[in-house]
C-alpha cells in the first residue's frame, strides 16, 4: 500500500520541522544532518512507506490542533514575509532567512 500526502501537507510537515528545529536551536547544517538527510534517505528504502505511511495522519492531524493547517495560502510568499516581520524566525539561523 502506497501513501501520499498533498502538496499543503507537505508543507505542514516541513514547515513544521523548520519551525522545530529552529526552537531547538539546530543550524541549517545540523538539522539537515541529524534528521533531513536521514529521514529523505528512509524514503528511499523499501517498506519505509507501509512501516511509516500509518504514522503520516495522525500526525497532521495534531500539527492542526496546535494551529497549523492543511490549506494553501493564497500567497505563501507574502505569509512567510508576515511571519518573518512577526518576529517568529531569527536572522542568520534559518536557511530562509537570508537578508535580515
Amino acid at each position: 500500500m502506497g501513501y501520499e500526502v498533498s502538496e499543503e501537507d507537505w508543507s505542514l510537515l516541513t514547515d513544521s520541522a523548520d519551525i522545530l528545529s529552529h526552537q531547538m536551536g539546530l543550524t541549517t547544517d545540523e538539522y539537515v544532518e541529524t534528521y533531513e538527510t536521514p529521514a529523505f534517505k528512509a524514503l528511499d528504502e523499501a517498506g519505509t512507506c507501509e512501516t511509516e505511511g500509518p504514522s503520516v495522519e495522525p500526525i497532521l492531524e495534531r500539527l492542526v490542533e496546535l494551529g497549523g493547517s492543511r490549506e494553501a495560502l493564497p500567497d505563501q510568499e507574502a505569509a512567510y514575509i508576515e511571519w518573518r516581520a512577526a518576529g517568529l524566525l531569527g536572522c542568520g539561523r534559518d536557511r530562509h532567512a537570508t537578508g535580515c
